[in-house]
């Protein structure tokens, strides 16, 4: 089996995404197309999602054979507004998280976040994550449980949505740059932890006058990087 690793390789013309072999560095493939800065990746299987700067959520096939040197994404899907983090919710559906949330359909190539968005709850999250996205588990929405659409919305109504991460089983943890009216670096970013079963907001951490690059969790632990470095900080269980 070939391990491989994932890295975003910065081009100012097409920003392509290069697969490598983690045995020896090799270069692989390079998956082509994109139209602007890739700010998030999530694999799928036998599939890769990428989420651009410009709200573009694009679908590539990494079983490919070794021969194809570059490939082109098999599926488009405009959102129209940046997209920062992934979560994958089991099967054929994704998250998109950004200023707005909107559920995908995958397979179908289409938008479904009111249908199924008023239909699901998120029942579990896995806590073994990192910052190229997470997964989740959803299930038909009971008659006292609290529906995907509204957890998405309360996530999601704060100004500046950063990145949504698992944190625990029952948590989601999202950051937010807050920034100053009219200046373009942030004030400072907050980092909300969410339970997904009632929609509240758990815990809140604020770093000030910076901003947040990327972000993990472990063992109710954060770990983020900075413009000064690299933090680490416990956060409380819910």
């Amino acid at each position: 089996v070939v391990r491989r690793a994932l890295s975003n390789r910065v081009n100012p013309l097409d920003n392509p995404i290069t697969l490598f072999d983690s045995d020896n560095l090799k270069e692989i493939r390079c998956y082509l197309g994109n139209t602007a800065q890739i700010n998030c990746l999530l694999q799928m299987g036998k599939n890769l999602i990428s989420g651009d700067h410009d709200g573009t959520l694009r679908v590539w096939d990494l079983d490919q054979e070794a021969s194809s040197a570059f490939a082109r994404a098999d599926c488009t899907l405009q959102f129209g507004c940046p997209i920062y983090s992934l979560l994958h919710l089991g099967g054929h559906y994704v998250v998109s998280f950004g200023h707005n949330c909107a559920i995908w359909d995958i397979e179908k190539g289409e938008n479904v976040t009111k249908k199924i968005g008023s239909q699901f709850s998120l029942v579990s999250c896995d806590g073994a994550n990192n910052t190229y996205g997470g997964k989740a588990t959803i299930s038909r929405k009971g008659e006292r449980d609290f529906s995907l659409e509204n957890l998405l919305e309360k996530i999601s109504n704060i100004p500046k949505l950063q990145t949504v991460i698992p944190f625990n089983r029952d948590h989601l943890l999202a950051v937010y740059d807050k920034h100053e009216s009219g200046f373009a670096e942030p004030m400072h970013a907050a980092i909300r932890v969410w339970n997904i079963h009632d929609g509240r907001m758990v815990s809140e951490q604020i770093v000030e006058k910076q901003s947040i690059a990327s972000i993990i969790a472990a063992d109710n632990k954060i770990i983020y990087g900075t413009t000064t470095g690299l933090m680490i900080k416990h956060v409380p269980q819910a």
